[in-house]
């Protein structure tokens, strides 16, 4: 970390810090507790679009090892854990900078986020410290890093456990039923609905029937999805004949 990144990056961390302290940490705590999360799950599953996400309850049928009571003190842990190495790192820049381990024992978010402060805003700042040794400001700037970067990591897991029980308590929304095109559907084929404009076909069907009155042939729905594109007018031409046909048993009949 450069030096003019240090002072960024304390007030990144106690910004975070700031709204962690806001009973958001307790509460996260809290929740894991009462409601079985797994926070491994979540973590992976925060890679794409937010409602899109596949989330997995603990001791659900699609857990494995359906031990939820275990879980939340484990999971408890993670968090505690957490917190606890953004306290002493905190502990550790202040006492850097003022030369002297303060009194208060470190522990809390609350305590943490008074550290910081002081280190800003007290009668010795980290704008005026000056590195006694090499070490001492490698040290130090290792120490800001460290609670940065697990700050910031506590808070998104932090969001993540106050997201997903929210999700939990209001109960999952129900899934729609998939309808198919009403068109496509008489060749056997399932194919979703173009709701962005049509309420029972697809896009090809949909376009077709609102510019011919009519919706294609079978044979025309068959061949697009399975060539993947539209067939040209005179196949369609030529299926719309060809359906005209009577059928061989028309044929007996009418004979």
């Amino acid at each position: 970390m450069k030096p003019s990144e240090l002072v960024p990056a304390i007030n990144a961390t106690i910004c975070h810090l700031d709204w962690l302290n806001a009973d958001r940490y307790q509460g996260a705590l809290r929740l894991v507790a009462a409601v079985p999360i797994d926070l491994e799950q979540i973590g992976a599953s925060a890679g794409g679009d937010a409602e899109t996400r596949d989330r997995r309850v603990i001791g659900g049928h699609s857990d494995p090892t359906g031990d939820a009571v275990a879980g939340s003190a484990d999971r408890q842990a993670r968090l505690a854990d957490r917190a606890e190495i953004v306290c002493n790192a905190a502990r550790t820049v202040r006492g850097t900078v003022y030369g002297y381990t303060p009194t208060n024992a470190a522990g809390t978010i609350t305590g943490a986020l008074v550290d910081l402060t002081m280190v800003l805003h007290g009668h010795r700042t980290i704008t005026a410290w000056q590195a006694p040794s090499e070490p001492a400001r490698l040290g130090l700037h290792h120490a800001v890093q460290l609670c940065h970067d697990e700050t910031s990591t506590l808070r998104y897991e932090v969001e993540q456990v106050l997201r997903y029980s929210a999700t939990v308590a209001a109960g999952r929304p129900a899934q729609r039923e998939r309808r198919y095109c009403a068109s496509c559907s008489r060749g056997g084929l399932e194919v979703d609905i173009y709701v962005d404009r049509y309420a029972h076909f697809c896009r090809f069907c949909g376009d077709y029937k609102a510019s011919e009155g009519r919706v294609p042939p079978d044979a025309a729905c068959i061949w697009l999805h399975r060539h993947g594109k539209n067939p040209r007018g005179d196949q369609i031409a030529r299926w719309i004949f060809e359906e005209s046909l009577p059928s061989p048993v028309q044929r007996r009949r009418g004979a």
